[in-house]
């Protein structure tokens, strides 16, 4: 695969879970709060292959930069330098897949807390 490709896939992955992400639940329903915590548990192992997709695509770049022979004469220094900036999409991608997988484990366990929550004021409605 292409790193054109992969970049292409990495942003439709990346889209697909941000906008999973941001929707909004009605705090008080439980089955919207389920729903929502099979859509994103769903989703958490799409985001791990996407940021192994996105290391290997950032890591391939950066192989690409430094067997350019217009880079040998530069320093160490230099080469990171100019390659943290050849590289910078890929560089993107890699961060964002990471985020968003972090922000898809807190999402998850808000959630679970939530149906715990309302699981237990159920639970003490029906004893009064």
């Amino acid at each position: 695969m292409s790193n054109e490709s992969s970049i292409a896939e990495l942003k439709k992955i990346c889209d697909q879970i941000g906008s999973e992400i941001a929707l909004e639940v009605d705090r008080s329903n439980g089955d919207e709060i389920a729903g929502k915590l099979a859509n994103l548990s769903n989703l958490l192992s799409t985001s791990s292959h996407a940021c192994a997709l996105s290391k290997q695509v950032y890591s391939q770049r950066i192989m690409e930069l430094t067997l350019d022979i217009a880079y040998l004469k530069l320093s160490a220094t230099d080469r990171k330098n100019i390659f943290a900036g050849r590289a910078k999409i890929e560089g993107y991608y890699m961060d964002l897949c990471e985020e968003q997988n972090k922000a898809l484990k807190y999402s998850i366990e808000a959630l679970r807390s939530m149906l715990s929550y309302l699981k237990q004021e159920m639970q003490h409605l029906q004893t009064q």
